[in-house]
């Protein structure tokens, strides 16, 4: 008779195997995307800076407190082959006083399965994000500037990317 022990262990390694070899279940990866900056004079699109350059000088932010931020979509949904330009993106912060700040700067990264969503670079700095898999990702955007507790505001925009697969009629029952 064969140990209970042993046939679990087998399970396990036949389902671990499996699992990491199925091309469904991806590695969940947070990539750095860069820094930008949202401006009143640009109605708060975000400008990205060069990804050549560090972290954004923050002499000028000094003494700014961002506690709140808006994101324009709050969501963004893709067909795969799909593109989104990040730059069309409009993020508004806030200070304690509710009081909308004329210039915040930000960080800006992804967290998604690493299938999910390939990210293009362009000449003009404007990262673009084209859907590559069909599933769910988030956008963080965390303001560079703390809030007044003293931690970075920090706030998800979902990124949701449809199969282009026709979904099947069910029969007529007429």
């Amino acid at each position: 008779m064969i140990n209970q022990k042993a046939l679990y262990r087998l399970k396990l390694l036949i389902l671990s195997v499996f699992l990491y070899s199925s091309k469904s279940i991806g590695q969940i990866i947070v990539e750095p995307i860069g820094y930008a900056y949202s401006t009143e004079i640009g109605s708060y699109e975000l400008i990205f800076q060069s990804s050549s350059e560090s972290a954004p000088s923050m002499g000028r932010f000094l003494g700014l407190r961002v506690d709140r931020l808006e994101i324009e979509p709050m969501k963004i949904e893709l067909n795969i082959n799909q593109n989104f330009q990040l730059n069309s993106l409009k993020v508004m912060a806030f200070d304690s006083d509710n009081s909308l700040i004329s210039e915040a700067p930000f960080n800006i990264e992804i967290e998604a399965p690493n299938n999910l969503i390939e990210i293009i670079t362009t000449a003009t700095n404007s990262p673009i994000i084209r859907a590559a898999n069909a599933g769910v990702g988030r956008l963080w955007i965390t303001a560079s500037s703390p809030s007044s507790n003293g931690e970075n505001y920090k706030i998800p925009l979902i990124i949701a990317v449809n199969s282009n697969k026709e979904l099947p009629q069910p029969p007529l029952l007429y």
